[in-house]
Formats: C-alpha cells, sequence, structure tokens
C-alpha cells in the first residue's frame, strides 16, 4: 500500500513538471524570447532538408514564352517523373530567360524533388510526381487544395510531408509564408479519412513609426487523406501578443 502511494505521488509530480514546462514554453515571456531570437527557429525534431539555402520552384509561367503568357496562365509548380524530364525543364526555364547554352553547376536528386544549381547554393527544383504532385495556382487560390500525394501512407511519411510542404514555402495569400514563420511545435494524429499534422507556429511583423511589433501565434493544420492522398491545408489565428515599439 505504502509503495503505491509513493507511486501515484510520482506520477502527480510528474505530470505537474509535464505542465508546467508547457505552460513556461507558452507564456509570453516564451514567445517574445523566440520572436526575437536568431537562433530559435524550427522546433529541434522538425523536417531538416539538407538542400540549398535559396530554391526557386520551375513552374508554368516560367517555362512559358513570354508572348504565349498574357496573364490568363495559372502559375502551378511543376513536376517530372525522371531526372531526364526534370533536367528539360530547367533547360527550358534558362533558355526563356535569354541562357540557352547555361551548364548547371551541381544537380541533385531526392524522392521528393530535383534539383538543379544555378549557383553554390541556389538552385532551380522540380517536383518528383512519384512524391508530391501541386495542384495549387499560386495566383488565384481558391481553395484550400495543396496537391496530390503519391507515396507510402503512414503516420510518420504523413508527417513528413506536412512539414517538408510547410518548411519549403512559396505558398500566398491565404495560405502561409514559412520563411517569415518560426516552428514551435508540431505532432500528428490520424482516424479512418485521413492524417492530420498540427504545426504550431510563430510570426513576427515589425511595427511602424512609433507602433509596436506584432507577433502572432498560429496552428497550421495539414490533412492527408488516405485513399486518394489529397492534401489540404487551414490555418486558425491562437493568439496575438505586442512587443517592441518602433
Amino acid at each position: 500500500m505504502k509503495k503505491l502511494i509513493i507511486f501515484i505521488g510520482v506520477m502527480i509530480l510528474l505530470i505537474s513538471c509535464n505542465t508546467e514546462v508547457d505552460e513556461i514554453s507558452y507564456s509570453e515571456e516564451r514567445l517574445l524570447q523566440m520572436a526575437y531570437s536568431d537562433t530559435m527557429i524550427w522546433d529541434k525534431s522538425f523536417y531538416l532538408d539538407n538542400g540549398p539555402e535559396s530554391v526557386y520552384y520551375i513552374n508554368t509561367v516560367c517555362t512559358t514564352p513570354a508572348e504565349q503568357n498574357v496573364g490568363q496562365l495559372p502559375w502551378r509548380e511543376l513536376t517530372a517523373s525522371s531526372y531526364v524530364e526534370a533536367k528539360e525543364l530547367a533547360d527550358s526555364t534558362m533558355a526563356i530567360g535569354g541562357n540557352t547554352s547555361f551548364e548547371f553547376l551541381q544537380e541533385r536528386q531526392t524522392e521528393k524533388y530535383y534539383d538543379f544549381y544555378t549557383e553554390e547554393n541556389r538552385a532551380f527544383r522540380v517536383h518528383n510526381i512519384n512524391y508530391f504532385e501541386p495542384t495549387i495556382d499560386i495566383l488565384n487560390v481558391t481553395n484550400n487544395e495543396m496537391g496530390i500525394y503519391h507515396s507510402i501512407m503512414s503516420e510518420n511519411k504523413a508527417k513528413e510531408l506536412s512539414e517538408y510542404l510547410f518548411r519549403r514555402g512559396g505558398l500566398k495569400d491565404g495560405w502561409f509564408s514559412p520563411h517569415f514563420h518560426k516552428v514551435l511545435n508540431s505532432k500528428i494524429e490520424s482516424n479512418s479519412q485521413y492524417y492530420l499534422c498540427t504545426i504550431t507556429s510563430l510570426s513576427l511583423a515589425y511595427g511602424d513609426w512609433d507602433m509596436r511589433d506584432q507577433i502572432t501565434v498560429y496552428e497550421n493544420y495539414i490533412k492527408v487523406f488516405k485513399n486518394k492522398g489529397l492534401v489540404l491545408y487551414d490555418k486558425d489565428t491562437v493568439r496575438v501578443l505586442y512587443g517592441t515599439q518602433r
């Protein structure tokens, strides 16, 4: 009986400690610290891509001659099913830009994409259609559909996909701009229909003259449907606070 009481006491203490850690993590002081930190950017367990620092996703616009692009063309990132096909898109992009004999410095292929380096840390990128197929028109976002996932379907893989898509950036109004976000936390859960990855992020908007900076905390929701691989995005604003006065 004495051992049972001691065990219950230890469990209560552990739960209490965990609660305190959570409360400290999301306290106003902690959020302000993260907002202004140069090093606290990503949750340590968040997906890490060892690719180039600057990536430009090849799309329908940059591969179309100016005389054919009259402003009605959808801006959709392109995919390839092989290195040869991806290289043709990269060469076409350079040719339309006036560089008909450009030699890429380096080429890199992963399960997610094909990279073609124009400088040491800059590259053109083409999605590998066997991993992810974007369907969004970046200039005309009409719904919350991001694209179709074509690879292995599991909880861990859905979390990796979600974090990769969040980290890659490139989405416009109504979606997210991860380059201006810091990630506090990422978690995955599932039901019979889909996986749901919830990414808690923080953004900092600097104030104008005599105004205070605004720090906003978001819950970003990325759903990956199990039957057809459809990927949807949504977000909620969960907290707003104010920092340095300019």
